[in-house]
């Protein structure tokens, strides 16, 4: 009787170990994204980057004596100060769309923080008759904070700011101990997410994040 149940207990396990791992290959298939082009932007506290934006000459730059991991980015246009951003990180890339949808192009700034997590904060640049108005996206509503740990990768995705991560989740996990359920629930490490992708995508008329279908 003792050996039937420990046939059982044993099927049982191996069940359940079956069926992890199938949801975990299936919350892994993501949907590929195709990014518009953007620069890749590498400057430290002292220097700047010039972009050439029809006929205006933008320059991005990060003031001398600032620390890499918190300060400001200054962005000049035909010499003159349009705005300065508070940065928590480093700029990573800017993206040039029409991304509020009135024919003229826009600018998307990215900045990571420093740091394992990888977070990124995102500056649009909104082009106006009298010049550029910066504001900061918001953060991620807490409907799609679910899994979320940080490691955006940031694009333009037919004209809107998308964002697509990964999600990190707690799996179970066989162990040897004879004190204890052979499966315990474990948190995924930083580096190792195991619930999939998530793609969301900035909404200017509501001003949030939204996720894509």
């Amino acid at each position: 009787m003792r050996r039937r149940h420990r046939t059982i207990l044993s099927l049982v396990v191996l069940c359940i170990v079956v069926v992890t791992v199938v949801v975990a290959t299936s919350r892994n298939r993501s949907t590929a994204k195709t990014f518009a082009p953007c620069m890749r932007l590498a400057i430290s506290p002292g220097e700047s980057r010039e972009v050439k934006l029809g006929t205006d000459l933008l320059i991005i730059a990060i003031p001398a004596g600032e620390g890499y991991s918190i300060g400001t980015l200054t962005i000049s246009r035909n010499g003159a100060t349009i705005t300065t951003c508070e940065r928590d990180g480093m700029p990573e890339s800017l993206h040039v769309d029409d991304i509020t949808g009135d024919g003229k192009p826009d600018l998307v700034i990215v900045n990571r923080s420093a740091g394992s997590g990888g977070y990124v904060e995102i500056w649009l640049c909104e082009s106006k008759p009298s010049g550029f108005s910066a504001r900061r996206l918001p953060e991620l509503p807490v409907n799609l904070l679910k899994g979320y740990g940080g490691h955006d990768v940031v694009g333009i995705v037919d004209g809107r700011v998308t964002r697509l991560h990964p999600l990190y989740a707690k799996h179970l996990e066989l162990t040897l101990s004879l004190k204890s359920f052979p499966l315990q629930l474990v948190p995924d490490s930083n580096a190792a997410p195991s619930g999939g992708q998530q793609s969301v995508y900035y909404d200017t008329e509501t001003d949030q994040w939204i996720a894509s279908h």
